[in-house]
């Protein structure tokens, strides 16, 4: 009855269930038309699991860069998995030009937010990540992407406080 009134976290928990199917049939075209009301309303829950389905060809074809969109309107929310999911977008050049700096900025934030998060995949996936996107950069772009991670913060933080 939420997910019908427009309620966002209700409409991309029925997606989920249908991803999954998780209580229901596994039905991917469902889960898309939930996961797009919610996203489209700003969830950022449904945001980043809508760009799950593109980026993974999950009920429709792989589409990286609408990937990208949407994991980027999660991420400024500051919903910490698109942090991840965008990082790697950047690190592996899908749907955007690879720029490992920008890549590492993402995980980086990823890393700080989520040093006490009880969440422990999100923390060692981005830890292991980390590390081996470490050795394929200078200490002047560990520099800079540290950098980038604090402008980041800034800018997503600065703007969870105006919504």
């Amino acid at each position: 009855a939420s997910a019908a009134q427009g309620y966002g976290l209700a409409q991309s928990t029925l997606g989920y269930l249908y991803m999954y199917g998780d209580g229901v049939e596994q039905d991917l075209p469902v889960a898309l038309t939930w996961y797009r009301k919610a996203a489209e309303q700003g969830d950022p829950y449904g945001q980043h699991n809508l760009a799950i389905m593109y980026d993974e060809g999950m009920g429709m074809p792989v589409n990286d860069q609408e990937a990208v969109v949407w994991y980027r309107k999660a991420a400024m929310q500051a919903y910490i998995p698109a942090w991840v999911n965008l990082g790697l977008c950047y690190w592996r050049g899908e749907g955007v030009a690879q720029d490992k700096i920008e890549a590492f900025a993402w995980l980086e934030l990823t890393r700080y937010s989520t040093t006490t998060s009880p969440n422990m995949r999100v923390k060692w996936t981005t830890r292991g990540n980390l590390d081996e996107l470490t050795t394929q950069l200078t200490r002047a772009e560990i520099t800079r992407g540290k950098d980038r991670a604090k402008q980041l913060s800034d800018e997503i933080f600065s703007r969870r406080g105006k919504n």
